[in-house]
């Protein structure tokens, strides 16, 4: 029995993650909680369909509730869609951050930060809710994903794909914003500025990054200014 949970460890804490995020959903589905901010996301989501659009719409990050109105166009039951949604993201969270701890410091940092995320009550929580921050978080665990491989072999794809989940990232919520010049800056000491740390990692980043601002902010004005 215990080189069987030796060898199967990580699946198993696996299972725990998704159970868990699986009960919570449903000992607390996300129609419980639609008042404040989770309603100000349901009524935007409802101008949206409505094809209202409004510059308020965009101070909480708009990304957010575009998924909402995408699932409300697609599903009936859209709360019971949101926590499905929540549980396979919050789930993929934390198999992310499993394989980038194994890879980054070992199979025992590895595991130990699976079971930490497999049973983090504030992850767990957030699943049945009708907010930004799951969305957000296995955005920022993609990011540290992609930014494994540009640090260990740099390529243009890898690159401009760090860059698209950033800039990607400001959608949902923008508190993150310091990461990009940061990992940058780190990157081109680390790599003594080299031809390659710029054309492979610098230039990408840059490149998808500000086209990605402009889109938007274009879009953001095409719908508020039109």
């Amino acid at each position: 029995m215990t080189i069987f949970f030796r060898r199967y460890a990580g699946e198993l804490l696996m299972l725990l993650a998704l159970a868990l995020r699986v009960a919570a959903v449903q000992l607390h589905p996300v129609w419980r909680t639609l008042f404040a901010d989770m309603g100000n996301y349901r009524d935007i989501a409802d101008d949206i369909l409505r094809g209202y659009w409004e510059p308020g719409h965009f101070l909480p990050a708009i990304g957010y509730s575009l998924i909402v109105a995408a699932i409300k166009l697609l599903v009936g039951n859209w709360t019971a869609a949101v926590g499905f949604y929540h549980v396979v993201l919050s789930t993929a969270t934390v198999w992310l951050v499993w394989k980038a701890a194994e890879r980054g410091f070992g199979p025992r940092v590895g595991l130990l930060s699976l079971f930490v995320a497999a049973v983090h009550v504030p992850w767990i929580v957030l699943t049945t809710v009708n907010l930004s921050e799951t969305t957000f978080t296995f955005q920022m665990a993609l990011l540290v994903w992609a930014g494994l491989e540009v640090v260990e072999r740099p390529t243009v794809r890898w690159s401009a794909l760090w860059g698209l989940i950033w800039v990607t990232g400001f959608w949902v919520k923008g508190t993150h914003a310091f990461l990009g010049p940061l990992f940058l800056r780190a990157i081109l000491a680390w790599r003594r500025w080299s031809r390659e740390a710029i054309v492979k990692v610098a230039l990408p980043i840059s490149a998808v990054a500000g086209a990605g601002s402009r889109a938007r902010s274009g879009f953001a004005c095409r719908s508020t200014c039109g």
